[in-house]
């Protein structure tokens, strides 16, 4: 089967699995997704920070909810490998050996690559042969199968509250209740 034949098969593929999952883009707990987020099923908090919060290995989603549709956030979910986000990169870096990562630190003598929350590798720009873009994402792919379909639907009822605001913050939340994206609770 040609290249392109199998791609466009691919991507039709992919377009129906959004579709079928877009329903779970309503109704999500808050609470209840904030905690799948941060919970050891899913993982979100060892990479993503949200507020002060999480790991720095990928791109901070405090404000998620403000910048992109919930379809869009379904999609880096469960598609990471369709777009990266500028700065967050995965790149492969082939020296004495091959190494993938982003992009933590760079001068004009060493690169510093980091490929896991705490791992990072700094290596001398005279023995870098080549850097290349990754096709693949540093997230991988088939986190959302780890989760029950209500465990999907609170985390993206999560996700998609984010808007960058102190008021969805730990330390200002309490007990109050968030389901309602501005309940009106600020202080």
């Amino acid at each position: 089967q040609p290249l392109l034949a199998r791609l466009a098969k691919a991507k039709k593929g992919e377009l129906k699995r959004l579709e079928a999952l877009a329903p779970l883009l309503n109704g999500g707990d808050v609470g209840r997704g904030r905690r799948v987020f941060f919970g050891q099923k899913a993982v979100c908090g060892t990479c993503h920070t949200i507020g002060a919060e999480g790991g720095n290995l990928g791109p901070d989603l405090t404000s998620i909810g403000a910048i992109r549709s919930g379809r869009d956030i379904l999609e880096a979910i469960v598609f990471p490998n369709a777009t990266q986000v500028p700065g967050h990169e995965a790149f492969v870096v082939k020296a004495k050996e091959t190494y993938v990562g982003i992009v933590a630190y760079e001068t004009s003598r060493a690169l510093t690559l980091r490929s896991a929350p705490g791992v990072e590798v700094r290596l001398k720009r005279n023995r870098i042969q080549s850097i290349n873009l990754s096709p693949v994402s540093l997230m991988p792919a088939g986190l959302d199968l780890n989760m029950s379909e209500a465990e999907f639907r609170d985390l993206l009822a999560f996700l998609q509250a984010q808007n960058g605001e102190q008021w969805l913050q730990p330390a200002r939340l309490g007990k109050k209740d968030i389901r309602v994206r501005d309940s009106g609770i600020r202080n």
